[in-house]
């Protein structure tokens, strides 16, 4: 049996979508719960012992890791792991998208067989900051919160579940204010706006995103970047999955996983949104159909589970 060692970040939601994708691949699977011992006042000497000692005890075929932005395990450490475990592969995933390479992920690259990001456009860029091999591996989503419900009655017209960044933060940041304002004013209170910094807007638990979702008769995807090839977010994954139809703004090799008008809505302005939603509320039997085949092509492609076995075959253990 395939031994996996897992590094998940773990804040506020806990990565039991990853636990279970790998579970269902067959293999044997063993955490290492770093970040929650870092906010939970372990010290770093103590986590980066615990770290060595995890992966001489286990000996794994992958070390798979998010070590994200953080120092809490550096790269002397994955050399000190492979010294351990050799034949061990070590991969560190990002879903995060920035505009430069941060410090953090090209120090880890040191250690690491296989740095991982989730787009194809800023792929040179990291190539040219991080050592080793750097490779695409997209975003999932797990398939037991985000679900269809078949709402009949809805409380929004569309639905956005999003932060408000500052317009320096993110290049897009100020398109998806511009948008957000323009939908306010327009659909008033049947616009269900939802996240940090909207101002007289609610933020909500991520257990709760789904529920907003089905409670939509549309839902709306807009990055914080939308120019680099084959990136979006979670959300837009997490608003598919919920079967209602999804209008989402365009980015670069939409068409490569989607069919504009069968399982999703590709607009171009924040005017278009407005229309494609009428032509939705004027074709309801047409919008129903395209948000169910929206769900069932990130079910059948886009779950945690299709990425973890995409993932096994990469690196040659499946």
């Amino acid at each position: 049996m395939v031994k996996v060692v897992y590094l998940p970040v773990n804040g506020a939601v806990e990565q039991t979508g990853m636990y279970d994708a790998f579970k269902q691949a067959g293999v044997h699977l063993t955490i290492f719960d770093y970040y929650r011992m870092f906010i939970n006042k372990k010290n770093k000497v103590e986590i980066k012992k615990s770290f060595l000692n995890t992966i001489k005890q286990t000996q794994p075929d992958l070390l798979h890791m998010q070590l994200q932005f953080f120092d809490i395990i550096d790269s002397s450490d994955l050399i000190n792991a492979k010294k351990e475990s050799p034949h061990t592969i070590i991969t560190d995933w990002t879903g995060d998208i920035v505009k430069d390479v941060p410090w953090t992920f090209a120090e880890h690259s040191k250690g690491t067989d296989i740095s991982l990001i989730s787009s194809v456009g800023q792929l040179e860029l990291y190539k040219k900051h991080c050592f080793g091999d750097v490779r695409y591996w997209q975003i999932g989503y797990n398939p037991k919160l985000y679900f269809p419900k078949k709402n009949t009655q809805f409380k929004y017209d569309i639905s956005f579940v999003a932060s408000k960044y500052r317009d320096n933060i993110y290049p897009d940041a100020a398109l998806r204010t511009k948008i957000v304002g323009y939908l306010n004013k327009e659909l008033g209170s049947s616009f269900g706006l939802f996240g940090n910094r909207w101002g007289g807007h609610k933020s909500v638990a991520q257990s709760k995103v789904n529920d907003i979702y089905n409670d939509s008769f549309a839902v709306l995807s807009v990055n914080n970047f939308n120019d680099v090839e084959f990136y979006f977010s979670d959300r837009l994954l997490m608003a598919m999955a919920s079967g209602r139809p999804v209008i989402s703004y365009r980015f670069p090799g939409w068409d490569s996983y989607f069919s504009h008008m069968k399982n999703i809505i590709i607009v171009y302005s924040k005017e278009e949104i407005l229309e494609k939603l009428k032509w939705l509320k004027d074709n309801k039997e047409a919008a129903n159909k395209i948000g169910m085949a929206g769900h069932d092509i990130v079910f059948r492609e886009h779950t945690y589970f299709c990425r973890t076995l995409e993932l096994l075959k990469m690196v040659g253990l499946l």
